[in-house]
């Protein structure tokens, strides 16, 4: 009988693994054992590893963590690392994890859970994409700005369906959707 290996699990250890090879910094810490919520701003962020007191060492993530399902990977000036999955943005500060979701009663949250692309422009500023529009990580108030998505805008994505994201040194946003591509001025 052959052992049953899951291909997010895979995937996710390589990429670790490569980060661990290129930056010499361990990524996690100890198995996720518990789930804290805390409020920051006006979005909800799980702390979901705590209480370390020795330096961060890669173990394992368990079979049933649920943000198995990485699409992008990204570290920020500030050095945390942001992985995109399927089901949430998750912001790792070197001890512990962070997951972002839509909340439909917060209009800061993530426009959608399904994160398929970061970036970050020349000013810092940190772009999310989804499968439900363009997201603007607010860092003062640990929130969500959506955007091109109200007619108010005067940047309308031609489609909420962001695929890819790339800024020039001119500070343009080119956002690629599956109905083109748009460019906004950061």
């Amino acid at each position: 009988m052959k052992p049953i290996i899951n291909r997010n699990i895979i995937v996710l250890t390589l990429t670790l693994l490569f980060i661990v090879s290129v930056t010499n910094q361990y990524c996690f810490s100890l198995p996720v054992s518990e789930d804290i919520t805390q409020q920051t701003g006006s979005s909800t962020a799980k702390n979901l590893v705590s209480g370390m007191e020795k330096e961060p060492v890669f173990q394992s993530l368990p079979a049933n963590f649920d943000y198995n399902g990485v699409t992008c990977i990204l570290k920020d000036y500030k050095g945390y690392m942001w992985f995109g999955t399927i089901d949430g943005l998750i912001r790792y500060d070197g001890i512990n994890l962070y997951v972002y979701e839509k909340n439909p009663d917060d209009s800061a949250s993530l426009s959608h859970n399904s994160v398929n692309v970061l970036v970050e422009d020349e000013k810092r500023n940190l772009w999310i994409g989804t499968s439900e529009g363009l997201n603007l990580y607010n860092r003062d108030m640990d929130n969500f700005i959506h955007v091109g998505s109200t007619n108010a805008d005067l940047f309308r994505l031609k489609d909420s369906y962001i695929s890819t994201l790339c800024s020039d040194k001119k500070n343009l946003l080119w956002v690629g959707t599956f109905d083109g591509v748009n460019v906004y001025s950061a």
